[in-house]
């Protein structure tokens, strides 16, 4: 009976699609401990054809919607990175090399 009841609660739920804004204030590196960061990205439509781009403050990164267009959990990935949000704007990025975790919120522009 709880099972059923959760169901709605753990499939998709629809939103407003990329672009995302997002503030990651954790970064816990592989091996290491968690500090405060203050990292910023963004995940928008770059171009006329639909491409999607991971946004820093440094690099511009190709990215894939690994997710249906519209729904949170939304996910993403690209060379080198995956971004994960959740429906409460949770938001988790993996990236570099050695891999760093951030951890944050996403909101949908």
């Amino acid at each position: 009976m709880i099972r059923a009841a959760l169901l709605p609660v753990l499939m998709a739920q629809p939103v407003a699609a990329e672009p995302w804004d997002c503030a990651f204030t954790v970064a816990c590196p592989v091996g290491g401990d968690c500090t405060e960061t203050d990292y910023a990205a963004q995940i928008q439509p770059a171009d006329n054809e639909g491409r999607l781009f991971l946004w820093t403050a440094t690099d511009t990164i190709p990215a894939d919607r690994l997710t249906p267009r519209g729904v949170v959990p939304a996910a993403y990935s690209g060379p080198g990175f995956i971004v994960t949000i959740e429906a409460d704007t949770t938001a988790a990025l993996t990236e570099g090399e050695p891999p760093v975790t951030y951890y944050g919120t996403c909101e949908a522009r």
